[in-house]
């Protein structure tokens, strides 16, 4: 058995960033908490102005999400339109995993995820790694191991992709050793990708240039840019995998021609034509002759690992593997 360094997802710097931006936000809303004291404020009114700021924030990222995703969409069909309670509950959803993945899920993530080398979720089957996409940890993941588990999959072990900002290529080499490592503690010869997001496209760089179409039986992609997103233009300067990531960029145009041929392995996407953050929506639809494209309906970007129905398909995609 490894020892747990070697199993080790090497998330601590993301997570350790989110809790120090959280630091930094408590502190000012405590700043302006005080403040508002010291101008003669009642306490709840100012507890009420800090915990309104602290909400608008989040929803303004969020509706500009949704207003930039939907000015870029794709077209829809008729049985994937919403109606008004369809379309409330999308953005309650979006806007509600927001809150909790970023000031709780993501920053908490050592505290909230047993550390390597035990799975999230034991089991006696195929491992099933949880790959997340750019800007997520491991803390994100375990109500979809806590499901998969229940339903007789697993073990579930969760990774984190690091380099924060590096290529996805770096990505798909941490997420490589970590599959090793996988291998070697549940003594099996092959696992199951589930990638969210850009997680789905390391995945894919994996097998296909990292000849790890031999250590895995299928790939699970969730919400995954195969052809990039619009969203990552306006952030591209900050990391290589942003530049990548970008709608129709020169790497992701030659990456994908790929699809031309077979996939090496069993690969499935997991698309939601409602996505706040993939746009086109139409990226994320696979070409490979070999492919499955499942849409779901109504689900946000990043309620996506979160959401029962989600969970429901990726279990039922796990069946037979």
């Amino acid at each position: 058995m490894p020892q747990a360094e070697q199993i080790q997802p090497l998330s601590g710097n993301m997570a350790r960033a989110m809790l120090v931006l959280l630091a930094v936000e408590i502190i000012a809303y405590s700043l302006g908490f005080r403040a508002l004291l010291n101008n003669g404020w009642p306490w709840v009114s100012a507890l009420l102005m800090m915990l309104g700021i602290y909400l608008g924030i989040r929803v303004i990222v969020v509706g500009n999400n949704f207003l930039q995703t939907w000015l870029a969409r794709s077209p829809r069909a008729p049985e994937h339109q919403l109606g008004l309670l369809g379309t409330l509950r999308l953005l309650w959803g979006e806007f509600y995993v927001t809150v909790i993945c970023y000031s709780f899920l993501f920053p908490f993530e050592r505290w909230l995820v047993d550390q390597a080398p035990a799975p999230l979720q034991p089991g006696a089957g195929t491992p099933i790694i949880l790959v997340p996409g750019f800007c997520c940890n491991r803390g994100y993941w375990g109500a979809m191991a806590r499901h998969l588990s229940r339903q007789g999959f697993g073990p579930v072990y969760a990774a984190s992709l690091e380099p924060l900002f590096g290529s996805m290529e770096d990505n798909a080499r941490q997420l490589s050793r970590f599959v090793d490592a996988v291998l070697a503690h549940s003594e099996s010869n092959k696992v199951v990708l589930v990638g969210h997001s850009m997680g789905g496209v390391v995945s894919r760089i994996y097998v296909h240039q990292l000849d790890g179409a031999g250590k895995v039986a299928k790939i699970i992609a969730l919400g995954s840019p195969h052809e990039g997103t619009v969203i990552a233009h306006m952030v591209s300067p900050a990391g290589e995998n942003l530049r990548q990531m970008r709608h129709q960029s020169p790497w992701s145009v030659a990456f994908n021609k790929n699809q031309q041929q077979d996939c090496p392995v069993p690969i499935t996407s997991v698309i939601t034509p409602h996505d706040n953050i993939v746009a086109p929506q139409a990226s994320s639809v696979l070409h490979y002759p070999n492919a499955s494209n499942i849409f779901l309906p109504g689900v946000g970007h990043l309620e996506m690992p979160l959401s029962r129905r989600v969970m429901q398909t990726v279990a039922q995609e796990l069946e037979g593997v």
